[in-house]
């Protein structure tokens, strides 16, 4: 019992025993220690958090960036498509395009063509008929000349039969002379042929002996001088071989070049003279091409003077319809400018209308901003019901008359000088309200006047000055009359509404009979 105290106060003691400065900053070490271990612990466990969520972000963006490519493989192989249909378009219609050149290239061509043809009929035919006309020509000149000819040849005949005759009968007689010449001349030859023969062969025997003579000498001298010359040729032809071999490989050569130059020269021969005959044959062709081409510039110049003949009567024709047309477009200006002006005229018009209108709708009554026409009787209205029941089957007529003209409540068509019905009806109740209010105005003006006038007599009566008694007295009654007569008012029961607002807004004057008044 008595220890227990002892120890609760010395606890006591020891839990209120200032702490030392060591014990603070250990503590305070520790502590930092701690905060410092919790931190790392914080730190790693973000980390590794962050590191997950990296890693999870990274799978995450590969993933999407393989859907994402793989979106965008198929939105480019759509757009890639849709560009190819659209270059395929483009080559269609380029493919079109040139196609429809192409055909019309040939059309032309085929034009042309055609024109080619036409002009080589035209051309065939007329050389056909000029080939026929000058048949016709030659067949009559051969028919002349046969005619000449056989007159020729009878008369030929004729001429050849006498002169054969008189030929025949010359030439007996010449042969008979010949032959007597003949003889006589056989007999001289002869005698002279036996002198000759003998002579000839005296003659001969003694060129015999002596050209035996002259041969035995001649043949010993020559046989030694072809001995000598066969040792000269052999000598010769040897150093000839030798020396002429490369010579005679060459001329070998050349004879062999010689014999294909020949048959090129040969070859270009018959080519040359084939040329030739195609150049003369081109060259006719030419000639006659040249001939018909200017035949046909001819014609075609000649053709050419008319289109210019006719062209420039077309311009002629042309510059005055320009100078009509240019002065019906002068007038149409004016027209134009005038019609502007008249619309424009007409326009302020219809604004000024509009603008009336609306300050017109303000002073419109009840009645008439309801109604604003006059109303049509009820057998009108019956009957406009009836026509209208009775043209439901005639749906096509209804619609025809309202498009093509203005029509009644019965639907029938009006005539052309009352479309303004409508509106007179109701100008002609404006005017007549005007002059209504014009009346009335023209009225309380007067009534004004002649109220003025009896008051200033009224004042006039009642103040007294020299103007006043020099002037009758305005006021006096005889006979239960007054001296001015006052103004009458009429009450018509044809009045308009107009003039009816008019009277209830300006005050009823309150007249005042005076029976006794004595200055």
């Amino acid at each position: 019992m008595d220890g227990s105290p002892k120890k609760r106060g010395s606890r006591r003691k020891s839990k209120k025993s200032p702490e030392t400065e060591e014990q603070r900053q250990l503590r305070s070490e520790i502590k930092a220690l701690r905060e410092e271990e919790s931190r790392k612990k914080k730190q790693e466990q973000i980390r590794a958090k962050l590191e997950a969520q990296i890693a999870e972000e990274s799978r995450i963006s590969r993933l999407n960036q393989l859907k994402i490519q793989e979106q965008w493989r198929k939105i480019m192989r759509m757009e890639k498509a849709a560009e190819l249909k659209g270059d395929i378009v483009i080559l269609g219609e380029s493919h079109d395009r040139l196609a429809a050149q192409k055909d019309a290239t040939i059309g032309r061509l085929e034009e042309t063509l055609v024109e080619i043809e036409q002009q080589y009929q035209l051309a065939l035919n007329s050389h056909t008929s000029n080939i026929d006309r000058l048949v016709k020509l030659q067949d009559i000149r051969i028919d002349a000349l046969e005619c000449e000819f056989d007159e020729e040849l009878k008369e030929m005949e004729t001429e050849f039969v006498k002169e054969r005759e008189e030929i025949i009968t010359k030439h007996k007689d010449e042969k008979e002379e010949l032959l007597d010449i003949i003889l006589a001349m056989e007999e001289e030859f002869n005698s002279a042929d036996q002198e000759a023969k003998t002579r000839f062969q005296n003659a001969r025997d003694e060129i015999k002996t002596r050209n035996a003579e002259e041969f035995g000498s001649l043949r010993m001298k020559l046989d030694g001088q072809i001995l000598r010359l066969e040792k000269e040729f052999d000598h010769s032809h040897t150093t000839y071989t030798t020396n002429t071999e490369a010579d005679i490989t060459r001329l070998k050569q050349a004879t062999g070049t010689d014999e294909t130059n020949t048959r090129t020269i040969d070859a270009n021969n018959r080519k040359l003279q084939r040329l030739q005959r195609n150049l003369n044959h081109w060259r006719t062709k030419m000639a006659n091409n040249v001939r018909e081409c200017e035949q046909r510039n001819k014609s075609l110049k000649e053709e050419k003077d008319n289109i210019q003949h006719h062209f420039q009567a077309l311009k002629a024709r042309m510059n005055k319809l320009r100078e009509k047309f240019g002065v019906r477009l002068s007038e149409l200006t004016k027209n134009t400018n005038s019609t502007i002006k008249s619309l424009e005229s007409k326009l302020q018009l219809v604004e000024r209308i509009l603008a009336l209108s609306e300050m017109n709708l303000k002073l419109e009554t009840e009645k008439e901003k309801v109604m604003p026409f006059e109303r049509a009787d009820s057998d009108a209205i019956k009957q406009a019901e009836v026509d209208f029941e009775s043209s439901e089957d005639k749906p096509a007529e209804i619609t025809k008359q309202f498009q093509t003209c203005v029509v009644t409540k019965s639907y029938t068509p009006v005539g052309e000088w009352n479309y303004l019905d409508q509106f007179y009806k109701r100008y002609n109740k404006v005017m007549l309200d005007k002059m209504a209010l014009d009346n009335e105005k023209a009225k309380l003006i007067k009534e004004n006047q002649d109220l003025r006038v009896i008051l200033q007599k009224y004042l006039d009566g009642v103040s007294v000055n020299a103007a006043v008694l020099n002037n009758p007295n305005p006021l006096l009654v005889i006979n239960g009359k007054l001296s001015d007569s006052l103004p009458v008012r009429m009450s018509s029961s044809t009045s308009s509404p107009a003039a009816t607002r008019t009277k209830q807004q300006v005050a009823q004057p309150q007249y005042v009979t005076i029976n006794q008044y004595t200055r």
